[in-house]
């Protein structure tokens, strides 16, 4: 009881009071992550309390460490989330309060991982943690959303190749996905692909993570297991400029990317403190300038039609 009242204080100090019986969206984090954030804040500003008074270097970390994890909780638990607009669109909020439109008829496939879901839209992600709580009608437009691209599993290369840009993407996308998501992980899925479809895979990785979270995003994410070969890849498709750009920037920085191991990132601070690493501002910039590389991915489909 006394959560709830809190709850609802913090609700209205955000400006975020949802109608009565109603849930505040459609997909959204549950109240015990801001107790958790609670908690983490508390312990942090008691910790900064005694480091004041006694100057403990153990007591600075726990304190500056209860503080940084409070605020991304509250950051989560507050934005992140799905609304449903219309028949075929819903919104999508990121922690940081970034909000997306998307339109359920571009949904490509679901992924699901080990503590979220990943649902792939367009040349986008939407992260749905295991946590969250979601709306039987968010369910029910996914589940039809992906049992319209099913569809395209069956489609013989004849009908494929009479498919629109857009739908082809969609359709290589899925059949793809739907084979390295059969396999017990990505490497055995991805290799189990022809030369033809791994071209296609990779490259659309790289292009719908940089298009969420940039490059570093590429290599914190299991999408990583691509690294070694999309650059020769992007070279076979003809994206001679993504291919330098992305060349240039590994050989700057000397980034393994046979081994990047060092990308592993299993809090929320670690992961934000990646793209610190290296200045990725600089490949993503000019990355976003460049000829989107789904163009020649739709160009390299439609020539192989067969192989997919």
């Amino acid at each position: 009881m006394k959560l709830k009242i809190l709850v609802k204080i913090i609700e209205k100090l955000f400006g975020m009071m949802p109608e009565d019986d109603q849930p505040r969206a459609d997909m959204f984090l549950p109240d015990r992550l801001l107790a958790m954030a609670l908690v983490f804040l508390a312990g942090g500003a008691i910790c900064a309390i005694i480091a004041v008074f006694k100057f403990a270097i153990w007591a600075i970390v726990c304190a500056v460490l209860g503080i940084v994890l409070g605020v991304f909780a509250v950051l989560c638990w507050k934005n992140q989330s799905i609304h449903i607009i219309s028949n075929d669109q819903f919104t999508y909020t990121t922690m940081f309060g970034n909000t997306y439109t998307y339109s359920f008829s571009d949904i490509q496939g679901l992924r699901r991982n080990q503590d979220s879901m990943t649902l792939f839209v367009a040349s986008k992600k939407v992260h749905i943690e295991a946590m969250a709580i979601i709306s039987d009608r968010l369910i029910e437009r996914i589940n039809k959303a992906l049992l319209f691209d099913e569809k395209y599993v069956q489609m013989s290369a004849s009908e494929l190749s009479k498919l629109t840009d857009d739908e082809i993407l969609n359709a290589v996308w899925t059949r793809t996905e739907n084979i390295v998501s059969s396999k017990e992980n990505l490497l055995e899925g991805f290799n189990s692909l022809n030369e033809e479809q791994r071209i296609f895979y990779a490259v659309n990785y790289l292009e719908m993570e940089v298009n969420n979270g940039g490059l570093c995003q590429f290599f914190v994410n299991s999408s990583r297991i691509v690294a070694p070969v999309v650059s020769d890849y992007m070279g076979i498709i003809g994206a001679s400029e993504h291919k330098k750009l992305y060349d240039t920037f590994i050989e700057k920085y000397q980034i393994n990317t046979y081994d990047l191991s060092s990308f592993d990132c299993e809090t929320v601070e670690v992961f934000q403190s990646q793209y610190e690493r290296y200045p990725f501002d600089e490949y993503d910039d000019v990355f976003y300038e460049l000829e989107p590389l789904q163009n020649y991915l739709i160009s390299f489909v439609r020539k192989h039609i067969k192989k997919f």
